[in-house]
């Protein structure tokens, strides 16, 4: 299944530019699309808000980035990144825009209309965006849409569920495929907030058969923060995009069962014998009759064991000695 694989290398850096590189070196290792985000606590927030000194510490001048997204492309992979206010999206597009394939819209600025809006203007970038918070997601993807120069193939919506971590009961994966038939032409995806590897393993294998193409996953870093509940290791990531290789198989799975399975099937057919020794006028039933294997094909009167409830409780219109098949001639019935 060819899928996408952005890894969030988000706030896991905790401000240290070694720490940046390392992680988007090994982001870049496991992912198509490597995605940043640009902060500012004075830009993004009030003063005093909950996370004005987390987002304070784990502040990275445009600069810095601009050299991990450098790395990124040196790699030939693409970049993303999201910027979390109008004014810093302005930013980061002016200084490192033309190394941006991607502008990421966050959960809690998909409704944000001033950033959408602003965001939908740099025609030359694709868009994704989540809707983990959003309160009126079919607005902003009109906004987005409604630009003369924008098309849906351009726009990739995430499914995203903002409680950290979510579970296979929590995450809504049935939206994925309400999304995909909603906004025809956009690439739909979801971005996963597990807990773990192998909740991430079957959220994402979940989704990829409801429609998904696109997945996002939060990489592991250093700082202890939200995200820290979500991060997983880019060597889950690789196992996650072997598990996802292997979707197909599982969609064609009954198509190709009888070519895939043609050579088990020559050793695993069944038909009807007497267990014992059978009298005219005998009702058959599960206790006086077995079964064998048979490497050959059925024959036209003989019965496959599949069929023994037509026989059920019919009578034998001869006697038949142990061990010998039972046949449909043997009771009067049509094959």
């Amino acid at each position: 299944m060819e899928v996408k694989i952005i890894a969030d290398v988000g706030i896991s850096h905790d401000g240290v530019f070694s720490q940046l590189m390392k992680t988007t070196r090994e982001a870049s290792r496991v992912a198509d699309i490597v995605k940043f985000q640009y902060h500012s606590e004075r830009e993004e927030m009030e003063f005093g808000h909950r996370h004005w000194d987390l987002i304070g510490r784990v502040f990275v001048p445009l600069d810095e980035l601009r050299l991990a997204m450098e790395e990124v492309k040196t790699l030939g992979k693409d970049v993303a990144c999201t910027a979390f206010s109008p004014m810093l999206l302005t930013e980061m597009m002016a200084e490192n825009g033309d190394l941006i394939d991607y502008i990421k819209i966050g959960s809690g600025e998909s409704d944000n209309g001033v950033l959408v809006s602003r965001a939908a203007q740099f025609t030359d970038t694709k868009i994704i965006i989540s809707n983990g918070m959003c309160e009126d997601l079919h607005r902003s993807i009109s906004t987005i849409l409604n630009h003369p120069l924008r098309i849906p193939r351009d726009l990739t919506i995430l499914s995203c569920n903002s409680f950290y971590p979510s579970t296979i009961r929590t995450a809504g994966l049935n939206e994925i495929s309400h999304l995909e038939k909603a906004y025809a032409g956009c690439q739909i995806g979801l971005s996963c907030h597990a807990g773990g590897y192998m909740e991430s393993i079957i959220q994402s294998v979940t989704a990829a058969h409801l429609g998904a193409k696109v997945f996002e996953y939060h990489i592991h870093g250093s700082v202890d923060s939200v995200d820290r509940k979500v991060e997983i290791s880019a060597t889950a990531i690789e196992g996650i995009r072997l598990h996802l290789d292997r979707v197909p198989e599982t969609y064609n799975y009954f198509a190709k069962k009888r070519t895939s399975e043609a050579s088990t099937e020559k050793w695993a057919k069944h038909i009807v014998v007497s267990g014992n020794d059978l009298k005219k006028g005998d009702a058959l039933n599960a206790y006086n009759l077995s079964t064998v294997r048979i490497s050959r094909d059925i024959l036209a009167q003989e019965i496959p064991a599949c069929q023994f409830h037509r026989i059920d409780g019919r009578k034998m219109l001869c006697d038949l000695e142990p061990n010998l098949p039972v046949r449909f001639d043997h009771l009067g019935i049509e094959r």
